[in-house]
């Protein structure tokens, strides 16, 4: 995947790859736990309890 340059410095851009890599981590870890089929509420409230 190609990493756009949105402005901000060549800096922000591995700033920004690392955040993401932390988010979907977390977002992946919170669906491993509760599993599939609940409402996007239940995700929500357990990633940012658990995760920010």
């Amino acid at each position: 995947m190609e990493m756009v340059d949105i402005g901000y410095g060549a800096g922000s851009r591995k700033e920004f790859s690392e955040l993401s890599k932390k988010v979907i981590g977390c977002a992946i870890e919170v669906h491993r736990a509760l599993g599939p089929g609940l409402l996007e509420s239940a995700y929500q409230q357990c990633f940012f309890t658990n995760c920010i």
